[in-house]
Parts: C-alpha cells; structure tokens; sequence
C-alpha cells in the first residue's frame, strides 16, 4: 500500500505531507510531566536510534550542493582549521553531521572529530563510523574534549533542563568557536519556558521529551560572563507546530548562535557573505529563508 501511495502521489506533495506527519508538536509542562519524564529518554528509544540509523545510510544533502543553514555555518568554520582540526560535536547522536561539517576540509585525516552523547548512541556510533570518536556523556573525560577548535550543539540545548550548568562546562573546555545551532527560543520571554515535546519520527513514535524556551539574550549574556561574546547571530523559520496549550503569541523561533572566546576576539569577526544569505542559488548552499542580525557586539 505504501509503495502505491508512492506512485500515486506526485513526490513534491508527497514530501509536504511527510514534513507535517512528523513535525514535532508540544505542551506547556505540569508537575506531573516533570516526574514522569526523569524515568524516560525518548532520545534512547529503538524508534529514535533506528531514525538515527536510516539518517545515517541516506546520501547527505551537501553532496547535492545545498546545504541547511546550520551545516554550512558549521562547515565554513570547520573550514578554517582544514591544517589541523579538532572539532566537538556535543550531542551529536551517530555522528550525522560529520559529513556536512567536515565538507570544506580535504584531507580527513587531519580532523580529530569527536562526538558526545548517551551511551546507546555511542555504542551504536562506534559501529557506524570508524572516523569519529564516540564518548559517552556520563564518563566523560573533559581533558578529551578541551581545547577545540570547534564546539557546537546542534538541537541540543533546549533539551537540556540545567542550561547554564552546561554552558558552565563547555566554556571551561575553552573552545576557539562555540556554535549554538537549532536552537529553539522564546525571546519575547525574559523567563524560560518549559514544555513538553512529543517526538515522532518515520521509524514509529519515539516517547516524549522535556524542553525549555530560553532566549538568545539569557545565552548570550550567560556566555559572555564566561569570557564568550557573540560574533553573529541568524534566524530561520521555526518548524514546529505548537498544541492548544501553547500560545502561539510566544513566537518561538529557531537560530544559529556563534560564539568566540573573548581573548581571541580581537577585531576579525566571523561572517557569512551577504549574496549566499539571500540567494536561491544552490551553489552558495544556504536558502533564502535565512535572515541575517545585527547582533554582534
């Protein structure tokens, strides 16, 4: 039946109805939510890994000249390491992004990338990808992950309930650039908001997940006591879609923050060229949706 609808169905519009079939939907959490999700991990569930899994096993989207917004930022910077990078993917899952990131680099052999993250998705990296070195987040050794050229999370930080404690700990690690990418923010509130994320993927319904709207402001101002300042910051449509509970007055956006330590700040500051912000063309890899602010400090 799947593979008729397939026929059928021109793959444009088969494509739309997909992106709504799993987009994730939330909540505003309860006291109840709160107890009921420190016992699960949606982000370990079999539905989750084999998602990760089928990721994995497709052809990249770079290798087709077009590249998210989120991946082209983190190439261009990987990019100016090509001699000798050392790159930090924390929560990077399987190490779905190594492709992508480490695109503008010619010999591979060069980067010491490194994923962290729960210990199923280590254990089932290891097998996936020789190239990366997996670390499971609850024995971590942090001599291993200091010092980077490059530290990013990509979709992570929402989902982390004690942000500051690990913004605390990634700025310890002194990374040269420090990326916040697939961030999902409320900066209409000074508050962070808390919520509840029902996480459904093409493999099957994975659970549910806790996450928290904070805005770029609290980051920002949170990091820069941490001797980071931020060098740019851009903006892209939110993809979600929000329950009955959440007001959608609350404008919740998602955005790539870039930041850098403040004794290598110096006055050369990370930028984007403005033509491939705002073209469709695909070999500029980035898509027009992209809105570029005038944030740096």
């Amino acid at each position: 039946m799947k593979n008729l609808i397939k026929e059928v169905l021109p793959p444009i519009l088969l494509k739309g109805i997909n992106k709504i079939r799993f987009r994730p939907s939330f909540r505003l959490m309860t006291d109840a939510d709160a107890e009921s999700l420190r016992r699960k991990d949606a982000f370990a569930s079999e539905a989750w890994l084999t998602h990760t899994r089928t990721k994995l096993s497709k052809p990249n989207n770079y290798r087709q000249g077009y590249m998210t917004p989120h991946r082209f930022v983190l190439s261009m910077i990987a990019g100016m390491f090509s001699s000798r990078a050392k790159i930090v993917d924390w929560g990077g899952g399987m190490g779905e992004l190594y492709d992508a990131v480490t695109s503008h680099i010619q010999d591979k052999r060069n980067v010491d990338y490194i994923v962290v993250d729960n210990s199923e998705l280590s254990s089932k990296g290891v097998s996936q990808r020789k190239e990366i070195k997996f670390v499971d987040y609850g024995r971590i050794n942090l001599n291993l992950v200091s010092n980077a050229d490059l530290l990013f999370l990509s979709g992570v930080l929402q989902y982390v309930d004690d942000w500051k404690s690990l913004l605390s700990t990634i700025s310890k690690l002194t990374p040269e650039y420090f990326v916040i990418c697939r961030h999902l923010s409320c900066d209409k509130s000074e508050a962070p908001i808390k919520a509840v994320q029902r996480i459904t993927t093409p493999a099957g319904y994975a659970g549910e997940a806790a996450i928290t709207f904070v805005n770029r402001n609290s980051i920002s101002n949170e990091l820069e006591r941490m001797g980071y300042r931020l060098l740019s910051s851009m903006v892209t449509d939110s993809p979600v879609i929000f329950g009955e509970a959440l007001d959608k007055k609350l404008d919740i956006t998602e955005s790539v923050l870039i930041y850098r330590r403040m004794d290598n700040y110096g006055t050369d500051r990370f930028s984007l060229p403005a033509r491939s912000l705002h073209s469709r063309d695909r070999s500029n890899a980035i898509p027009s949706g992209l809105t570029p602010l005038s944030e740096t400090r």
